[in-house]
């Protein structure tokens, strides 16, 4: 963020800002009005659960399912996304709901029903084109 704004005029850097953004977003990026004095950024996290004081114990079954997703012989980005699928940490409408971003869960594709991560990457019906290839994707249906 310090490369963005000038300190000394507490500006944006439009330079820059053109630079590293389209011309939309840097648009939208100098309508944020800056503080005419420096301070130290703060993270802000709104915590709507609290975390549970003891840890969560990990059953055999689900030690089996993240050795088996840290073993595959995929990409990283493969099994990060196995991970976060599985973790509900993908943004879908349900998770974006949850989390007060959307006004909705619903699918935007189908519009029939809550969007988790199993209903955006395997269970819509909208999703048949791409699953279409029975021989190479049939372990869909054993999820």
């Amino acid at each position: 963020m310090v490369l963005l704004i000038n300190p000394s005029s507490r500006q944006w850097n439009e330079e820059m800002l053109y630079g590293l953004f389209n011309t939309e977003e840097a648009e939208l990026i100098k309508t944020i009005p800056l503080s005419s004095e420096a301070s130290e950024d703060v993270l802000f996290l709104k915590m709507e659960d609290e975390l549970p004081n003891e840890p969560q114990e990990v059953t055999n079954d689900e030690k089996q399912l993240w050795n088996g997703i840290w073993s595959m012989r995929v990409p990283p980005k493969v099994k990060t996304l196995l991970w976060r699928a599985c973790r509900e940490a993908i943004p879908t409408m349900s998770a974006l709901f949850h989390r007060t971003i959307s006004t909705d869960s619903l699918c935007v594709r189908c519009h029939a029903n809550s969007e988790d991560s199993k209903h955006a990457l395997w269970s819509c019906p909208d999703l048949d084109s791409v699953w279409s290839d029975m021989e190479l994707w049939s372990f869909r249906f054993l999820v």
